[in-house]
């Protein structure tokens, strides 16, 4: 027969279980890009995927906005010289460091801070372009700017702690190169 020390460590476990923890707000997300237009271009006309990475910052904003949130993110993107058949950076590359800002808006009614299932985003930020090639007149060329990127995109929320997304990045490298990748990323929220 059970004690009753064994019957409250029991009931406390069921309550504990029963209770449904707010999401976290802060996650990591890992995603793979294409680049298309200039981007491409700007690799050597390259095919290889890009790879980034970002801390995101994920608020609420339900009590106000039904279905609303608001997501800070700071990350870097790398794209590779080359295609999928060449070695990538053998010739150079170019990155991406950003601080953006999105609106994401959940399509089924009810979203609050349990929100889950399909969702769409949009934003912009600033995205400091960094590259590097080697010409062969020039030998190693260098290129640097800051302007101004956005994005737009759609979401699934999985679970409390994970998303998967689609999105858009539309920029300029410099006046005259076109920023366009489609990104495809995981989104983990600790």
């Amino acid at each position: 027969m059970p004690n009753l020390r064994t019957l409250l460590i029991l009931a406390g476990g069921c309550f504990l279980a029963a209770q449904q923890p707010e999401p976290s707000t802060l996650g990591f997300q890992v995603r793979a890009s294409f680049p298309q237009s200039g981007l491409s271009d700007a690799v050597g006309g390259g095919t290889a995927p890009g790879i980034g990475a970002s801390l995101v910052a994920d608020l609420d904003l339900a009590e106000h906005f039904e279905g609303w949130h608001a997501r800070v993110d700071l990350g870097l993107d790398v794209w590779f010289w080359g295609n999928l058949t060449q070695l990538p950076g053998k010739s150079g590359r170019v990155s991406a460091g950003h601080l953006a800002g999105e609106a994401v808006y959940f399509l089924r009614p009810g979203g609050g801070p349990a929100a889950m299932g399909p969702y769409v985003t949009a934003g912009g930020g600033l995205y400091a372009w960094s590259g590097t090639r080697v010409d062969p007149t020039l030998g190693k060329v260098d290129m640097k700017a800051v302007h101004a990127a956005g994005t737009f995109g759609f979401g699934w929320r999985l679970s409390r702690s994970l998303d998967a997304e689609v999105k858009v990045l539309m920029g300029k490298i410099d006046p005259q190169t076109t920023a366009l990748a489609v990104m495809g990323g995981a989104t983990w929220r600790f």
